[in-house]
């Protein structure tokens, strides 16, 4: 995953400040599954209306939303150590680890099977079948 390299460069001496992505809410939303965010005790279901459940859509992209993930250097006793924060609309997401900051072991335990995935899948035929 492009993100987990470019920490990884950062982290590594890197000078890169900044990277970012733009995208369309579908695939927020897959990115939210892949690193499973949100994800209810019960399957989504038709059948019943949990009003209480944590996939809902309205509050994660209802017409436009964000995705941030901020690298941070923590320096105690001039030793470096490296967490992660995730932000879904300018909130932190909580609901993912402890106080939602990532550990870099976390991170890269989390990321790491997406590193030789593609999303080919999502490219659209130009002719019709």
């Amino acid at each position: 995953m492009d993100l987990l390299n470019n920490f990884r460069r950062t982290k590594d001496g890197g000078k890169k400040k900044i990277t970012a992505y733009f995208t369309h809410a579908t695939m927020l939303e897959t990115i939210c599954t892949a690193l499973e965010l949100f994800k209810d005790s019960k399957p989504l279901s038709g059948a019943n209306r949990e009003r209480e459940r944590k996939w809902r859509t309205s509050f994660m992209a209802a017409f436009a939303g964000n995705l941030v993930a901020v690298l941070n250097r923590c320096v105690d006793n001039e030793v470096s150590d490296y967490n992660v924060v995730f932000y879904l609309n300018e909130e932190p997401i909580r609901s993912i680890c402890a106080d939602g900051i990532y550990t870099w072991k976390e991170f890269e335990d989390k990321l790491s099977p997406f590193l030789n995935t593609s999303i080919d899948f999502c490219e659209f035929l130009s002719e019709p079948y």
